[in-house]
């Protein structure tokens, strides 16, 4: 497995293997949701059974989970790369070939965690997870230090990506699609939602997560 890279904004992608990507950005791969420990995926798991066995998990992310359970399980990377754009903004994802409408880009993995309401630990990698199975406690998908490519997109007003929550395997997973025919070399983009910019500062277009790692710092590891 490999994922495409270009370090520089006017280089084209270059296949490196996963164990370079993880040397580059400190970041170690992950195919598929991860719990932080056994309590976690317990206490989520009996959520979401409960859910499930009271008909309160709606019909749609049923059917989607159902409908990507192949892509989910396996976690293909598909024609993206990871290229860097400028200092404002960092990293992006971009197209490497066409991509149709509703077509799967992956699910967005990380550490599934409790979010603690005392101490503030959360980071610009962290994807809030399904609260409404779940009303006691709050938990988030953390992808700072343990994600995939999807880590890499970027917030945009009007997005040709959206974030969706489907159940699968017991659980609910956050995986990306398209919402229109994207052409090859185009940026993948979606709403963060205003949720993420209650106490971040937007750009004027595009916003970064936290990929602000120099080029050229990375070309010296």
């Amino acid at each position: 497995m490999s994922l495409k890279i270009a370090l520089k904004a006017d280089e084209e992608p270059k296949e490196y293997p996963i164990k370079r990507f993880e040397e580059l950005f400190g970041v170690t791969y992950l195919k598929a949701l991860t719990f932080e420990n056994w309590e976690v995926e317990s206490w989520v798991r009996k959520k979401c059974l409960r859910a499930d066995k009271r008909g309160k998990i709606g019909e749609l992310a049923r059917w989607l989970g159902t409908y990507h359970a192949k892509e989910l399980a396996q976690g293909d990377i598909p024609d993206v790369a990871i290229r860097w754009m400028h200092e404002k903004i960092g990293y992006g994802l971009f197209t490497t070939k066409p991509f149709k409408k509703w077509q799967y880009i992956g699910e967005y993995t990380g550490i599934l965690r409790r979010r603690s309401f005392l101490f503030p630990d959360i980071n610009d990698y962290c994807f809030m997870y399904p609260s409404q199975w779940i009303p006691t406690r709050s938990f988030t998908i953390d992808s700072k230090k343990h994600g995939n490519y999807t880590r890499f997109i970027n917030h945009k007003d009007e997005p040709n990506c959206e974030s969706v929550s489907v159940y699968h395997d017991g659980v609910f997973h956050i995986l990306f699609r398209t919402i229109k025919d994207i052409p090859a070399g185009v940026e993948l983009t979606y709403d963060y939602g205003g949720s993420y910019w209650e106490r971040r500062k937007k750009l004027k277009d595009k916003e970064p997560l936290e990929n602000l790692i120099p080029a050229d710092a990375l070309l010296q590891k």
